[in-house]
């Protein structure tokens, strides 16, 4: 194995925690480290990333125009894509995405290994971009 090979087969294993990856970020390992992790969740779930419905997520708050989110339903699995707008600020203490009301209240951030939860059909932006600026987060039983 090369190097490079040799870092990707470790990542994919276990990768690593994200956390540290915002220290050394000009280094392309947070890039590394969400396309390895988003490419394994989407082998885990193939019948959600590829028959899923998409649907748009509306955001509200203050920077409610400087994210894009949209999700993927299949039978009783779901999952949530957050990102922010390119050089726009998204996370105020009243920004938020809206989840199903009657929905799980407990998302699982695959890409910082960390839960989130849902208030009254609502996850903060501040705690969805808490340890990275893109989320990937998956419905967990609640």
């Amino acid at each position: 194995l090369t190097r490079r090979q040799g870092a990707l087969a470790a990542r994919e294993r276990g990768g690593v925690e994200a956390p540290s990856l915002l220290g050394v970020w000009r280094g392309g390992r947070v890039t590394l480290h969400v396309v390895v992790v988003a490419l394994r969740e989407r082998r885990r779930r193939a019948d959600l990333f590829a028959r899923g419905a998409y649907l748009p997520l509306a955001a509200h708050g203050a920077h409610a125009a400087s994210v894009v989110a949209f999700g993927r339903v299949v039978g009783a699995e779901c999952a949530r894509v957050v990102v922010p707008r390119i050089g726009a600020p998204a996370s105020g203490d009243d920004s938020a995405i809206d989840t199903p009301a009657d929905g799980p209240t407990r998302w699982r951030d695959v890409l910082s290994s960390t839960t989130r939860v849902a208030t009254d059909g609502h996850v903060r932006l501040a705690d969805v971009f808490r340890d990275l600026p893109v989320a990937l987060l998956i419905r967990m039983s609640d």
